[in-house]
């Protein structure tokens, strides 16, 4: 099984679009045979469409702002490193 991160820096009170469009991808994923794990901003932990996130069973977990920077630094080290190595 596969798994699928989804590190968003969300934190509107509405989920509008976005979330809607990320639930409906976790969603396939699901039913392709992938597990979606959400990490969120911890200030999002009480809006209704994170709660909601988290009653549908969806593994969810919580961030400080400051770890964002930290994720960020990371996601872009392991694409450029593998870009480089598929050149």
């Amino acid at each position: 099984m596969q798994n699928v991160l989804f590190i968003l820096n969300f934190t509107s009170s509405y989920e509008g679009s976005f979330i809607r469009s990320i639930e409906v991808l976790a969603q396939e994923l699901v039913n392709n045979g992938c597990k979606s794990v959400f990490l969120l901003p911890f200030k999002s932990k009480e809006t209704d469409w994170a709660v909601n996130l988290v009653k549908s069973g969806a593994d969810v977990y919580f961030f400080k702002p400051s770890l964002f920077h930290l994720f960020k630094n990371i996601f872009l080290y392991v694409i450029i490193h593998s870009i480089r190595r598929s050149l």
